[in-house]
């Protein structure tokens, strides 16, 4: 192979390379927030069941007065003690967070890919057999995510911040 396809190839790598950096970035970034919201969620819920089940909203002289509020209020406790564990927040933070410690560690890795001027030692061809496994990591990373619904303004959100701290937008 003459030098100049051997620039070409590395030129476009780094192209490739370059663009993976900030998807994955913001993949990080995104299933990390995710995460956020639903142990947020998680929290709240449970927060709102203790509340409408608390023995000292049923000892209120209020429940005496207007005795359909109680049963109503009692009604809507057992409802939420239903819902929550079919909303599944604990198992939504897990995934979440394993996607988000493996979009981590692949940006870590393509980190050092752009910042290791032809692969180190190795050469191009090194630069290459590098950059696939990694790549082979995203497909997986991507079977993790089917089947999770994907907020499309939280990426938008995040690959702004991407941009930003990369300083390739002004804030």
């Amino acid at each position: 192979m003459g030098t100049e396809q051997k620039q070409l190839g590395k030129s476009m790598l780094e192209a490739e390379l370059w663009k993976s950096l900030l998807t994955d970035d913001m993949n990080a970034r995104y299933w990390s927030l995710i995460g956020r919201r639903h142990v947020k969620r998680d929290r709240n819920a449970k927060i709102c069941l203790a509340i409408l089940s608390s023995s000292a909203l049923a000892g209120l002289g209020f429940w005496k007065q207007v005795p359909w509020a109680g049963i109503a209020l009692s009604a809507l406790s057992t409802l939420t003690a239903i819902v929550i564990p079919a909303l599944k927040y604990p198992d939504k933070v897990n995934k979440a967070s394993d996607l988000a410690g493996t979009w981590m560690q692949i940006q870590f890795d393509y980190e050092n890919l752009w910042l290791t001027p032809d692969g180190a030692s190795g050469g191009v061809e090194s630069l290459l057999i590098q950059y696939d496994n990694t790549k082979r990591r995203v497909v997986k990373a991507k079977i993790m995510e089917l089947g999770l619904p994907i907020d499309n303004k939280l990426i938008e959100l995040c690959y702004s911040q991407v941009l930003a701290a990369r300083e390739l937008i002004e804030q």
